[in-house]
Parts: structure tokens; C-alpha cells; sequence
């Protein structure tokens, strides 16, 4: 009986001190950080998070909060939206001229001249007609003697009765430059052309900027047959484009990946970086080595060359590009403003204004941090640690009565 008693000593001690230990490691400690707003001279201005934040900002911003401060010392908060600067595309029209339609037999053409150099990407038909069903070709020329097919079996579908109208008479195919473009619809009867539109998609870029890398280094490995590109940049950035420069003049043709790190784990045989996959893509001789992809937030980059039998190939210093997040924001008026980031518990807050972003300008005058970052303590996850705080003393007071049990049997048998 004595030797039961010293097993579950043992094991209540064991236990009490591994469930410590648990515990202490479970603690969700956040640093918060603070830097006051720099600048406020109306009530609508632009931010942008400074680069060494992102190093401690959720990935999503969820943990960015700003506050006013009034005359009677209440502290306010302030509402923002992150602006969606990334790459968009839309449509735009392009000055064109109808120069003839014609019919054979298998259908009717017609052939429209762009009086300007533009990438055309789509034909919007305008037909006074109703159901019907038509294959169609697109094709492309710089003078009219030779023609590209651009599409093929595309449809133009009209359905209109009592319950339904369906209709759908674009024509849409890969950018393409051309002089003249001509369209031919597989009909019997005339589909009677009332107007036409050809269109363009304008890409609106973001403003972009070029993070220093802090260490490249090239690896040829000849047994894998492979080049690898490591990057290590000082800080974590946030980046959306990668050139590489390709030294060697001859030609190639290799398929690459690009993976990415932004945190270490630590283990019993130091610090591991595990990579993700960013993009999987080819690297060929005479064309752009520049690769675009949603914006990453990262420390370290990894580029591999698949080389195969070939030559391996050379590179000069890789350039990496991205953007830091811009943020609009309304300010109340106030004494001092200031931001606070670092917490990973918070989650995105959702203000009003958010819902009215297409109604304001997007020409706001900056303002900025201060350059001091000021660390005002840490903050704990208490709902976790409280759960964990009750289980533990349930899990101890049922060891405790077994204990107890055991030493009444020892009695008892005395």
C-alpha cells in the first residue's frame, strides 16, 4: 500500500510541474507596441505603416488600433480601412472604324480598323435581332492580307420568351495588336450589326518600392542539377514582384520554384525555416524574368533552378519588390493621436466607413509616425489561461482525493 501512496506522490508532483510548464508555454504574450501620429491637419488623411512594423503587425492588420486623445483626457477610437492598392484591371474603349461588311455563303463579316496603336482584348456586337445561336471566328491583321485567328467557336446567344431573357454578344479573346480585326458569324439570315465596341483592359498599377536584400547567395548544385537563389532580407517585407537577371548568353528553357519564409522554429538542433510555395513558373531565355504574384509578407526567399543535363545558369543581384499597406483615416478632432499594433488576439474591427470607400479622394494628404516605438507591455490570451487554470485544479483536487483514499486503506489495514 505504501508503494501505491509513493507512485501517485510521484505522479501528482510530475504531473503538477509538466501542466506548469504547459501552461507557461500555452501564454499567448503579445508585446504592444506604440508610435504617435505625426501631422493631423483635417480630418481625412492617408497612412502608410512604416516598413519596421511588419515585423509585429498581424498579417491582416487586425491588431492595427489609432487613438485620439481630447482636451479632457478621453481616448477615442479612430476608424480606417486599408486601401486595396494592389494591380486592377478595367475596360476601356477604343476609337475604331466599321470599314466593311460583307456576306458569302457560310455568313456574314464584318472588319473594323483601330486608328490607334492598342491591345484590344474584347468586341462587344450590338444586333437587332432575337433568338438565335451562332459560332463565330475573330481574327487579326496588319494588312488585311494575311489573318490570325484570335477565336474560334465562339457563341453569340439571344433567348427571349415569356419567362426568360438571356443574351450574351461578347466576344472576348487574348490581348492582341492588331491593325484590323474582322468577325465572321456562321448565319443564314443578317444579324443586322446596329453597333459594335472594341475594348482594352487598362491595368491601374500600384506604386511600388525596392526592399534591400540582405544576403544573396547562389548555390549550383550538381548532383540535384539545380541553382538555388537564397535571399535574406534584415526585416520582414511585404512583396508582390521578383526579377531575377540571368547572366549566361545562351539559350534556356527551365522550369523554377519560389518558395518563402517569415518565421523560425525553434528546435533541439537550432533554428529551422520551414519554406512555402509562392509559384511555380519557367524561366526562358528572351523573355521577361519578371514574376508577379499576391502580395507575401516574408524574411527569407528561395529560388531553384531546375537545370536537368543543361549548363547552369548565372545571375546577378535579384530584385525584389513590393509595397508597405496605406490605410485611410478619419480623425476626430483631438490634443494627440497615436497607434497601437503587436496584439495577435485582436480581429479586424469593422468600421462604417468602410462601406463608402469609392466616394472618397484619393489624393490624401499624408501624415506619419513618429520614428520612437515605444513597447507599453505585454498582453496575455486570460481565456485561454483561465481554461487551463480550472482544468488543472479539477485534474490536481481528483488526484488529491485518491491520495487520500489510499492513505484511508493504509489506515485501515493497520
Amino acid at each position: 500500500m505504501k508503494r501505491s501512496i509513493d507512485i501517485a506522490i510521484s505522479f501528482i508532483f510530475l504531473f503538477f510541474v509538466s501542466t506548469i510548464q504547459g501552461q507557461e508555454k500555452s501564454e499567448n504574450k503579445n508585446t504592444l507596441y506604440k508610435q504617435s501620429v505625426l501631422g493631423v491637419t483635417s480630418q481625412w488623411h492617408s497612412l502608410t505603416l512604416p516598413k519596421e512594423a511588419l515585423a509585429y503587425t498581424n498579417l491582416d492588420y487586425s491588431d492595427l488600433r489609432i487613438w485620439a486623445i481630447t482636451k479632457d483626457s478621453k481616448t477615442l477610437e479612430v476608424p480606417y480601412f486599408l486601401l486595396d492598392n494592389q494591380n486592377k484591371s478595367k475596360e476601356q474603349s477604343i476609337e475604331f472604324q466599321l470599314l466593311n461588311q460583307s456576306k458569302t455563303q457560310n455568313g456574314y463579316y464584318y472588319t473594323f480598323k483601330v486608328h490607334q496603336n492598342s491591345t484590344i482584348s474584347s468586341i462587344e456586337l450590338n444586333l437587332n435581332q432575337s433568338n438565335f445561336d451562332w459560332k463565330t471566328t475573330v481574327e487579326g491583321s496588319f494588312n488585311q492580307s494575311e489573318w490570325f485567328t484570335l477565336s474560334q467557336d465562339q457563341r453569340l446567344v439571344s433567348l427571349e420568351n415569356n419567362s426568360e431573357h438571356l443574351r450574351s454578344t461578347t466576344l472576348r479573346f487574348s490581348p492582341s495588336n492588331y491593325s484590323y480585326y474582322r468577325v465572321f458569324i456562321a448565319s443564314n439570315i443578317d444579324p443586322k450589326l446596329v453597333s459594335a465596341g472594341l475594348t482594352t483592359k487598362k491595368s491601374t498599377q500600384e506604386s511600388l518600392m525596392e526592399f534591400s536584400v540582405q544576403n544573396q547567395r547562389v548555390i549550383q548544385d550538381k548532383k540535384n542539377k539545380t541553382t538555388t537563389i537564397d535571399l535574406d532580407f534584415p526585416m520582414a517585407v511585404e512583396i508582390s514582384k521578383i526579377a531575377l537577371f540571368p547572366t549566361s548568353n545562351f539559350e534556356y528553357h527551365r522550369p523554377i520554384s519560389i518558395s518563402y519564409n517569415l518565421k523560425g522554429i525553434k528546435t533541439e538542433k537550432g533554428v529551422i525555416y520551414p519554406m512555402e510555395n509562392l509559384l511555380n513558373t519557367n524561366l526562358v531565355y528572351g523573355k521577361s524574368s519578371t514574376y508577379t504574384f499576391p502580395k507575401t509578407r516574408l524574411k527569407k526567399l528561395k529560388i531553384i533552378i531546375e537545370n536537368g543535363p543543361n549548363e547552369p545558369l548565372s545571375f546577378a543581384q535579384t530584385q525584389v519588390l513590393g509595397s508597405l499597406p496605406v490605410f485611410y483615416v478619419r480623425f476626430p478632432k483631438a490634443e494627440s493621436y497615436y497607434v497601437t499594433y503587436g496584439d495577435s488576439s485582436l480581429i479586424s474591427p469593422k468600421y462604417d466607413i468602410a462601406y463608402f470607400q469609392d466616394s472618397l479622394s484619393k489624393n490624401l494628404t499624408p501624415v506619419e509616425l513618429d520614428k520612437n516605438v515605444v513597447a507599453i507591455g505585454q498582453k496575455n490570451a486570460p481565456a485561454k489561461n483561465q481554461k487551463n487554470s480550472i482544468l488543472l485544479w479539477v485534474l490536481l483536487g481528483s488526484l488529491m482525493l485518491l491520495l487520500g483514499y489510499f492513505s484511508f486503506k493504509m489506515l485501515q489495514s493497520k
